[in-house]
């Protein structure tokens, strides 16, 4: 690692050099995301492959987390965070050599969701040591700003890739798209390991890591910390109630406006502008003091665009919603990151962090287990009418209940 000692003063410029280096990263990442995704979509038409994907793409990542958050809380964090990003440009590499050597291999399925596997459980490793190293460098009160900040790097990522990674499928071949998510993450990994330097963790350990015991010792930590467990329980009801709007819109509007894919592209475009607006927002004004009613207020101003979702027969209407869900959202997610950050010890953090982002992550698909067939029975347009009513009696516990009094 970088010899540089840490200078407590100089938190600002490391959180820069974080931020700015996850954003390099991400470039590619989601560039590759979305090229492949779009790459099987049009070579196969198969809902199947396009489902298997998306659940290779998120289910490796939650099984490894609590791990990966076991090994955060007692290896060097920033190590972490350049091996597994290192690993997944490798794998990225190691594909563009294949389809250097022989172009047919663009077209093998198996080794496409071979890369999917792998990149998913690079990000299990990742998240958790990036989400650990922001409160471990930054000050507390100012965690929700930062948090804030990240939220809009991402959506502008979000509103950037899409439009990107179409234009490049069309002028470059698979391999040099895969390149580029090579050279983004060389840059990030670079950055991070001459520019960021951290502060000592107390909890570093060279001794061998009993991983299981570890994962008991987040549980046991979640326990004598009731309102991080109700905060993670509200996280995950939160994600469960929001999954309609995020995974059944395409199908919804594809059903009640029939004008063709400029509708989903445009929707895509209007939440991540929204998204972006409302990071902007966030990292500017902090959110209140009592971050359990920020969380509480980004879900109350969901009630209304969900059920309007479900109401709205004009597709100008359905679109401002959409805007509006993109910029509510960073309120309750950067307010509830920064929560988790600010009241769990540094020596837990990355176990916690894991576990908080395995169950809102695991949310998503295990309600579309129930919601995609659902929705061939029952209309779409009640089921984000049931959404929005169903976060009230969630925003009463958030802002009455016992659990949340800090």
């Amino acid at each position: 690692m970088s010899k540089t000692i840490y200078d407590e003063k100089n938190w600002k410029t490391n959180i820069a050099y974080l931020l700015t280096s996850q954003a390099i990263s991400m470039i590619g990442t989601m560039l590759v995301q979305y090229a492949i995704i779009w790459h099987v979509t049009l070579s196969t038409q198969s809902g199947t492959m396009v489902a298997l994907m998306s659940a290779l793409g998120i289910l490796p990542m939650i099984v490894v987390m609590p791990f990966a958050g076991a090994l955060a809380d007692h290896y060097n964090r920033k190590k972490i965070a350049i091996l597994s990003d290192s690993c997944v440009a490798l794998a990225s590499l190691f594909m563009v050599i294949l389809l250097m050597i022989n172009k047919e291999m663009e077209h093998n399925l198996f080794l496409l969701l071979g890369l999917i596997f792998i990149r998913s459980v690079g990000q299990g490793f990742q998240t958790p040591a990036v989400s650990s190293l922001i409160p471990q460098i930054g000050k507390e009160k100012h965690l929700v700003r930062i948090n804030g900040i990240d939220q809009t790097i991402q959506a502008v990522m979000m509103l950037a890739s899409p439009a990107l990674a179409a234009t490049l499928l069309t002028v470059l071949p698979l391999e040099m798209i895969l390149m580029i998510d090579f050279v983004t993450a060389v840059i990030g990994v670079t950055m991070l390991f001459f520019r960021v330097t951290i502060p000592p963790l107390k909890s570093l350990e060279t001794n061998k890591v009993n991983v299981l015991e570890e994962i008991k010792s987040g549980i046991s930590y979640l326990r004598t910390h009731t309102i991080l467990l109700a905060l993670i329980i509200a996280g995950f009801m939160g994600s469960v109630f929001s999954t309609p709007a995020a995974n059944l819109a395409p199908l919804q509007i594809t059903r009640n406006f029939h004008d063709g894919l400029w509708q989903l592209s445009a929707i895509e475009i209007g939440f991540a502008s929204g998204m972006l607006v409302g990071g902007s927002v966030m990292s500017t004004w902090g959110g209140f003091k009592n971050k359990i009613h920020t969380i509480a207020l980004g879900y109350s101003l969901l009630v209304i665009p969900f059920i309007l979702l479900g109401v709205a027969s004009n597709f100008w209407l359905y679109f401002a919603m959409m805007i509006a869900i993109g910029f509510v959202v960073p309120i309750s997610r950067t307010a509830m990151v920064s929560f988790f950050q600010a009241k769990t010890d540094n020596e837990h953090m990355g176990r916690i962090m894991s576990l908080v982002t395995m169950a809102i992550s695991s949310a998503s698909p295990a309600t579309m287990l129930i919601l995609g067939p659902l929705s061939d029975i029952v209309s779409i347009d009640w089921i984000m009418i049931g959404s929005g009513l169903l976060l009230m009696p969630l925003i009463l516990w958030l802002v009455v209940g016992k659990n949340f009094r800090c």
